[in-house]
């Protein structure tokens, strides 16, 4: 059922649907669209927050309200587009996921969405319009498995929340890869170590991060999340940096979770960090 905005306070049938209006603290307008999930029988509420109260503000929050729910709860979804699906895929499962993973999902959906025109109908396409999709996003067989991989997840949720009736990821296989192309067996040698750190002699900053790093075993991102709180006899590892997120959150898996035996050789870098860091400070 498509929505249709009711006066402020009015309920709209079975659906219970009830507009209302808050003035926030800062001055803000709050407009709100309560209603009741048929899936659930819970009630929901969908928000947006306008500078402050207008006619013109209040008929473009129930414009926005009545597309988002639209975009949500429509009932025709035979006939929704790969773009709006992929946005209610998103908003349905956003707090499930970490929040890097909610911004990297979005992003790769969003660019399989645009290889597309607009307006294409999510039931309508087939296996090979996918694999064409791919096929233009990436030049390599790694950078193809990612995106099917989540390609696949979200075509499977579309046929246990009935936006598709057939499950067709079993057509979308992945594409072989050498074993060098694998990221478990990307390591550096000594000879290349060495090599590498020579290369960065002159930069100082890279230099003592990466030294760090081949001797503590630490990941870049665990490294960046480091405090001088987290080392004494140990290097305590507790938290990561995300590149995507640009925030310092837990790490991904509980086995990452660790202490690292500080050794001479890295007592010695770390010392050197240290110096280079109060250098920083007076300069």
């Amino acid at each position: 059922m498509r929505a249709s905005i009711p006066s402020k306070g009015e309920h709209i049938g079975g659906d219970c649907m009830t507009y209302s209006r808050v003035t926030l603290k800062n001055g803000q307008e709050k407009y709100r669209l309560l209603f009741t999930d048929e899936l659930t029988g819970k009630r929901k509420e969908l928000s947006v927050t306008m500078p402050c109260h207008s006619v013109r503000n209040e008929k473009k929050a129930q414009d926005i309200l009545k597309d988002r729910y639209n975009r949500l709860y429509a009932s025709n979804s035979g006939e929704m587009t790969l773009s709006e699906v992929s946005a209610v895929y998103i908003e349905k499962m956003a707090d499930s996921w970490r929040e890097s993973t909610k911004i990297r999902n979005e992003r790769n959906m969003s660019m399989i969405s645009r290889y597309f025109p607009p307006g294409t109908v999510l039931a309508k396409l087939e296996p090979r319009h996918y694999r064409d999709a791919l096929e233009h996003l990436t030049t390599t067989p790694t950078g193809y498995n990612e995106y099917n991989k989540r390609l696949k997840s979200f075509l499977r949720w579309c046929v246990a929340n009935d936006y598709l009736d057939t499950d067709i990821t079993p057509k979308l296989a992945n594409k072989p890869t050498d074993r060098d192309d694998k990221a478990t067996d990307k390591y550096l040698e000594s000879e290349q170590m060495v090599r590498l750190l020579e290369a960065m002699e002159h930069h100082t900053l890279w230099h003592n991060l990466t030294r760090f790093m081949l001797l503590s075993g630490l990941r870049c991102g665990e490294a960046l999340a480091l405090l001088q709180s987290d080392v004494d006899r140990y290097i305590h590892v507790n938290k990561t940096y995300s590149a995507i997120t640009h925030k310092v959150g837990a790490p991904k898996t509980k086995c990452s979770i660790r202490d690292v035996s500080v050794t001479k050789e890295l007592r010695e870098v770390l010392n050197d960090i240290n110096e280079y860091n109060k250098f920083l400070s007076n300069a």
